[in-house]
This record gives structure tokens, sequence and C-alpha cells, in this order.
């Protein structure tokens, strides 16, 4: 009989430094996650202020929908509003983000309205009111339907 053994070997430390190689990769992982948090703590209210000068009907909106979802389904309008506390500096982030974009959107449309202003077309007004472009009539071909003529 053939005796099978195992491409990795016999050694058993190697199942025990491979789980420790993703014990150590889970950690720094977590390590990233709360420290890109704790920068968003930080930089959450900053955010905000910035969302409130940019466009301040943003927050204004997201305020209002908040009380309606409280008036409408007051449990889900509370654990919206609850999330939403806990949970400030992402939606700061994305009011930010929402602010920005409108901003943005708002002055790419007042720069073109102000380019089209600029711009003048010259045209030529006709007032005469005859049709100013004869054409010949067409003769009609003389219909040739193959598609026809299978169902005969």
């Amino acid at each position: 009989m053939a005796i099978r053994q195992n491409a990795r070997g016999n050694n058993p430390i190697a199942g025990i430094i491979g789980l420790a190689v993703m014990l150590i990769i889970i950690y720094l992982l977590f390590k990233v996650v709360t420290g890109v948090i704790s920068i968003m703590y930080f930089l959450g209210p900053i955010l905000l202020i910035i969302a409130l000068l940019l466009n301040y009907k943003v927050v204004l909106n997201y305020v209002k929908w908040l009380g309606q979802m409280i008036k409408k389904d007051t449990g889900r309008g509370l654990l919206y509003t609850g999330l939403s506390v806990v949970g400030y500096p992402f939606v700061s982030a994305w009011l930010f983000l929402k602010a920005f974009l409108q901003f943005r959107l708002k002055r790419n449309v007042n720069k073109q309205e102000k380019a089209k202003e600029k711009e003048f077309v010259e045209y030529e007004e006709i007032t005469d009111e005859e049709d100013f472009l004869e054409l010949p009539e067409l003769e009609k071909p003389k219909e040739t339907n193959r598609y026809d003529d299978l169902f005969e």
C-alpha cells in the first residue's frame, strides 16, 4: 500500500503560523477602521459647517425629512434620528458631499447660462409666405413586394 503524504508535510506549526498571520491581519484591519472612524468623528462637525455654507437647504431638508419620518412612522423616525446622532460623522460627510455636488452643479449651470447670454446667432427672417423650395413630384415606384408573393 502506498502512503499518502500531505503537500505541507506533517508540521503542526504551519497551521498555527497561518492562524497567527490571519489574526494579525484582522487586528490591523480593525485598527485601520477604528483610525478612519476617529478621523471622521474629528472631521464631522467641520464637514457639517462647510455643508451649511455651501448649501444650507441640504441640511435643512434632511432635518425636515427626519421630522416627517417621526410624524409618519414614529419608531422608524426615532431609529433614523438615533442613527444620525450616533453616526453623525458619516451623515455630515454625506450631507457635505450632497451640498458640494449641488453647489458645483448650480455653478456650472450658471456658467453655461452666462455663456449662452453672450452668444448671438445671426439669422434672417423670411417674410415671403410662398413655398420658396420647389421640388418636382416623385413618381411612385411600381410595388414589387416579394413577401406578399409568398402567400399566393
